[in-house]
């Protein structure tokens, strides 16, 4: 048993050492992949560093930009709407041409109103919307000379078949 049992213990001994060389080696890459994650973790929080800058930059610009074009936005309503009140005679549609275009026009004489109520800390706001409601009251009375004109003309004409 002596030499059967040195053979066995010397196999043992020989599996031992296999699976510390084999320990060994699994920390060796352990300790190597360790050390790529660190570098990559170490690049990861520069480049965060380096980015972060340009996010706040980014979203500034883009607040501006927002906050600009919000800008040109009112500053194009109110354009159109000082202009609405500096309407000429001869830029008001007429009613009998196209009514339809009329009544847009005088909608958007109303929407002017309505504007400058809203607005009225405008300098030249009181006499724009003066202007304005002037146009609002010509023009209904405008709307309701013309429906009793064609009302008048529908009464007097009576209806003629078509042959």
């Amino acid at each position: 048993m002596g030499s059967g049992g040195d053979d066995r213990w010397t196999r043992e001994l020989s599996k031992i050492e296999i699976v510390k060389e084999s320990m060994a080696s699994c920390q060796a890459l352990t300790d190597s992949m360790m050390e790529i994650l660190q570098s990559f973790e170490d690049k990861l929080q520069t480049l965060d560093h380096t980015v972060q800058p340009i996010l706040d930059q980014t979203e500034t610009l883009t607040t501006r930009q927002v906050n600009i074009e919000m800008t040109i936005t009112k500053v194009d309503e109110l354009i159109f709407n000082v202009q609405l009140a500096n309407t000429s005679p001869h830029e008001i549609p007429s009613i009998e041409a196209d009514y339809k275009a009329y009544l847009g026009w005088l909608k958007n004489v109303h929407m002017g109103v309505q504007y400058f109520k809203a607005n009225s800390k405008f300098r030249k706001g009181s006499e724009a919307l003066h202007k304005l409601k002037e146009l609002l009251e010509d023009g209904v009375k405008e709307c309701m000379r013309e429906f009793f004109r064609r009302l008048s003309d529908s009464v007097t004409q009576p209806y003629r078949a078509k042959d």
